[in-house]
């Protein structure tokens, strides 16, 4: 599997402690869940929690002003 052209990609996708690249983190995590929830060969039972795991994390952003 790779990333779709145009993602913010998984190289991208990095722990940081200092809060320095919060919205970045949050931005890559709903790009990555949103697009492992529409591979082909993802298990069906994961495809929901996928794409509920991203509309949680990018509502908690924008509540707190992180800019997904």
């Amino acid at each position: 599997m790779s990333w779709p052209a145009g993602s913010r990609g998984a190289h991208r996708f990095r722990d940081r402690t200092d809060g320095s690249d919060d919205n970045y983190q949050s931005a890559a995590f709903v790009d990555f869940k949103r697009w492992m929830a529409s591979t082909a060969d993802r298990d069906p039972l994961k495809v929901s929690r996928d794409r509920l795991q991203a509309s949680i994390v990018e509502e908690l952003a924008n509540r707190f002003q992180l800019g997904v």
